[in-house]
C-alpha cells in the first residue's frame, strides 16, 4: 500500500488487474500524488497477489477481492475516491462502487473486462472480440506490446500467478451505481483487449469513454496521460 501525504480534495484508490499487484502502479503513483487535487494514493494488493497471501490461492473468491477493496477504504476512512480497477479489475470496483457508493467521486475503468450479470470473465473468452491470449498469445507479450526492454523486464520479472475463483465466478452487478460518475480508459493499441472489446464493455455499464493510445499496461508506458485522463475534469 502507499499513500500521498494530505493534501487538497482526491483520494485515489488503484486496483490492479490478473497476475499484477500494487506495484504495477508505481510509474504513475508519482504523477497522481504530484497533483494538487490529490490528498492520497492507495494501491492495494488483491489476496493472492504481491504481498497479499491471507489466503491460499484456491480459497480465494470474487468477494474476497471486493472485501479488499472495501475495508482498505473503510480503514483508511477515505472519502471522496476515485476508484480506479484496470483488466481484471473491472468484475471488482464494480460490486466494491455499490457498497462504497457515498465515498466516491469517480469510478475509472482502465481496459477492463466487464461481463453482464450471470457470466463470468472465462464465459467471455468464447466471444468474436475476445481477448488476444485466447488465440494463443502470451500474457507477458501483450501486457508490453508498446514497452521498452527495461519496461518490459521490469513488469514480466514481476507478473504472479492468478487464482482461478475470481476468474470464473459469474458477476452478480453490472453496472455501476448510477449516482456515481464512471469513465472507462480505452487502450487503442491494446492487444490483450482488444479497441472493439473495450468499446462494447464500456457501452454495457454506461461509462464515458476516454481514449488512451497505449497498450494495455499504460500506468508503464505513459503514465503522465494516463493520470490526466483518471483525474481529467474533477
Amino acid at each position: 500500500m502507499d499513500a500521498g501525504d494530505d493534501r487538497d480534495d482526491f483520494a485515489v484508490v488503484l486496483v490492479h488487474g490478473a497476475v499484477h499487484g500494487a506495484w504495477c502502479w508505481a510509474p504513475t503513483l508519482p504523477h497522481l500524488q504530484a497533483d494538487s487535487r490529490v490528498r492520497s494514493v492507495v494501491a492495494l494488493d488483491l489476496p493472492g497477489h504481491g504481498e497479499n497471501r491471507s489466503i491460499p490461492d484456491d480459497d480465494i473468491t470474487l468477494d474476497n477481492y471486493v472485501a479488499t477493496v472495501v475495508d482498505a477504504v473503510d480503514s483508511a476512512d477515505l472519502r471522496n475516491i476515485v476508484l480506479v480497477g484496470h483488466s481484471l479489475g473491472g468484475i471488482t470496483i464494480t460490486p466494491a462502487a455499490h457498497q462504497l457508493s457515498d465515498r466516491l467521486a469517480r469510478l475509472v475503468y482502465l481496459t477492463t473486462t466487464c461481463p453482464p450479470a450471470g457470466k463470468s470473465v472465462n464465459d467471455l473468452l468464447v466471444e468474436e472480440t475476445r481477448p488476444a491470449f485466447r488465440m494463443g498469445m502470451d500474457m507477458p507479450t501483450i501486457f508490453c506490446t508498446d514497452f521498452d526492454d527495461d519496461q518490459r523486464e521490469w513488469l514480466t520479472s514481476r507478473l504472479g500467478n492468478e487464482p482461478m475463483g475470481p476468474f470464473t465466478t459469474p458477476v452478480t452487478i453490472e453496472r455501476p451505481p448510477a449516482a456515481v460518475e464512471a469513465i472507462y480508459i480505452r487502450c487503442q493499441r491494446d492487444e490483450a483487449l482488444s479497441a472493439a472489446y473495450q468499446t462494447e464493455h464500456a457501452e454495457r455499464i454506461g461509462a464515458e469513454i476516454r481514449s488512451l493510445d497505449a497498450g494495455h499496461s499504460p500506468f508503464v508506458t505513459h503514465p503522465a496521460e494516463l493520470t490526466a485522463l483518471i483525474l481529467g475534469g474533477l
